[in-house]
């Protein structure tokens, strides 16, 4: 959750923005530092850059616009919790905000400092409780990579976004050789290291804005955002495949291991989805595996300290 103790205020109103700011800087038991921005594009530039303990937006009578605002800004923002401050006291507005991702709804007839202190806290509250039971569901127990879910759920965003700019999406799904023997040899928390330490080297080796996730067992998918053609996907296949050397401090059991990757390329404008895409890969990393194409076998040295 954010650290800031700012408070994003979206308002048009000067009137309504200054009361609202005098409750917040000075009425409240706890006194925020506030932040106001007239126009949406700015608010979401700034969330999108910056950590706000919360932000409030003030939204019109029922209407598209001002639900699609508070829309925005989760999408925008999706760990900042978002309190909505409406004309009226209308149920059908508060359902519906919460449902596209408000955390409250306070209408300003009833805008005082407690009621404000309270909708904040009660905000901060459940978008917390909210992001623990996301980020179970969406990452690894094991790597912290994300899961299936996450990958579906960044993968639909990166498409649009690879659409807008005229790119494609590459796919990269990723195996260990012969797992099961690390597992039958070493035991199960040499696998288990080994997987972190994979996890962590392919995470190294892309862009923050590509996805990597596991699968389950040893099966790994990258996506790569904005890619021009196949040509770059497999640039950095081969690159993930050549460079897996590592030399760590010895005083444990020395484990080498090779990795398997196959590539494919999804073109937005096209009907292929990701499950289309990840099983092209899978079939051309099950043909280099039977043609042998292991590269440079990795030295991964399992120190008791990584288990720590």
């Amino acid at each position: 959750m954010p650290q800031s103790q700012t408070i994003l205020l979206l308002e048009d109103d000067d009137f309504d923005a200054a009361v609202t700011r005098e409750l917040l800087e000075k009425c409240c038991r706890r006194p925020f530092a506030v932040e106001r921005c007239r126009r949406l594009s700015e608010a979401c530039k700034l969330i999108s850059r910056r950590e706000f303990l919360a932000t409030l937006v003030s939204i019109d009578l029922p209407g598209a616009s001002g639900l699609e605002t508070v829309r925005d800004l989760h999408n925008t923002s999706p760990e900042t919790p978002v309190i909505v401050l409406t004309e009226t006291d209308d149920i059908n507005i508060a359902v519906a905000a919460l449902e596209i991702g408000a955390q409250d709804c306070l209408p300003k007839t009833s805008l005082d400092s407690r009621a404000l202190e309270r909708v904040i806290e009660y905000g901060i509250s459940r978008k917390k409780k909210e992001s623990d039971l996301t980020t179970k569901a969406y990452h690894d127990s094991l790597t912290g990579l994300g899961s299936r879910a996450l990958l579906y759920d960044r993968w639909r965003r990166g498409l649009s976004r690879s659409k807008r700019a005229g790119r494609q999406v590459g796919v990269l799904v990723v195996n260990v050789n012969d797992f099961r023997s690390v597992n039958d040899m070493h035991g199960h928390e040499a696998g288990d290291l080994l997987l972190m330490h994979l996890s962590a080297r392919l995470k190294a080796c892309v862009r923050n804005t590509d996805i990597v996730a596991r699968l389950g067992g040893d099966e790994f998918v990258i996506v790569l955002e904005n890619v021009q053609s196949k040509k770059e996907t497999e640039t950095v296949r081969d690159k993930l495949m050549n460079d897996f050397s590592y030399a760590m401090a010895s005083n444990g059991k020395r484990i080498s291991y090779t990795v398997s990757i196959g590539s494919a390329i999804i073109d937005p404008q096209s009907e292929d989805d990701l499950l289309h895409a990840m099983r092209t890969a899978d079939a051309e990393m099950h043909e280099h595996k039977g043609r042998g194409k292991i590269k440079n076998p990795a030295t991964f040295e399992l120190m008791k300290t990584l288990a720590q």
